[in-house]
């Protein structure tokens, strides 16, 4: 359903959508996530913390208890759901052909020319519970985000303070925490997290949208030029023999198979 692919943005609802895979296509799709998670984790890793930052944690700490204390996490995906994401997943459950086409043996493509009535009527023939079915995982979605929120919300805050140990000094965070003291420092610090689900930032950033894309205007005669006095990658035709030999080792076919392949691709491509 695309409700569900819209909103399986979190490991809580991929592990559900899983349980429904066969047992062995379960173990290999976990096999590739924990390969992925790993070369992600590789891709971002981090310097240990030194002595002296060690020495913040415990400053940095109080300032994170004001800035995100217990629960907060949880409390924004709410306020995040009703906000900015309700109004995607109704958008995201009006019937499309890929609603029933599967169910009849058709492609989506055959069915381009039907208006949003005549798509409408046929999901509700194909799954006369189509409403309810929605409706239900509308129900359920809300309680998985904020689960999701509140699982990773220890490591959340165990990452902001090493962050605010790195990038503060003492004094600064003393500074901070005494900020965060008083009564609009208070305010701040209740309001930071939950500001971030307030339908005016996505409302600007569509908003802004416009200007953005307009940046990247003419970006492939930009990337042209930035490589154009760059040779053009060479074909197997113009490796040398320990060239070619080199490549056959490393992808495991014969000299003679890469040079085909290559000769097909080269016609292919005329």
């Amino acid at each position: 359903m695309k409700l569900l692919r819209s909103f399986a943005l979190s490991s809580a609802l991929a592990g559900s959508l899983f349980m429904s895979a066969p047992a062995i296509a379960q173990e290999e799709t976990a096999s590739q996530d924990e390969a992925m998670m790993a070369e992600m984790m590789a891709m971002f890793a981090t310097e240990p913390l030194t002595a002296e930052e060690e020495s913040r944690l415990p400053l940095a700490g109080e300032v994170i208890d004001k800035m995100m204390p217990p629960g907060t996490l949880g409390e924004v995906m709410g306020d995040m759901f009703d906000g900015i994401l309700k109004p995607i997943m109704a958008k995201a459950t009006e019937p499309t052909t890929g609603d029933f086409a599967t169910n009849l043996g058709l492609e989506t493509w055959e069915l381009l020319d039907m208006d949003e009535a005549a798509i409408a009527e046929a999901a509700g023939i194909v799954d006369p519970l189509r409403d309810e079915r929605s409706a239900r995982v509308a129900d359920v979605m809300p309680a998985i985000m904020t689960d999701a929120m509140n699982a990773m919300e220890p490591t959340m805050r165990k990452v902001m303070t090493e962050m605010f140990a790195v990038y503060f000094n003492e004094t600064e965070l003393a500074d901070i925490n005494g900020f965060f003291a008083t009564e609009s420092g208070a305010a701040f610090a209740k309001s930071y997290m939950t500001m971030s689900s307030d339908p005016r930032l996505i409302g600007g950033m569509m908003e802004a949208m416009p200007e953005m894309m307009g940046a990247f205007e003419n970006i492939e005669t930009k990337m042209a030029e930035a490589t154009a006095d760059l040779p053009e990658p060479r074909v197997f035709a113009e490796l040398s023999g320990e060239e070619q030999a080199r490549i056959a080792e490393l992808t495991g076919y014969s000299v003679a198979e890469l040079a085909e392949r290559a000769a097909a691709s080269e016609m292919e491509a005329e």
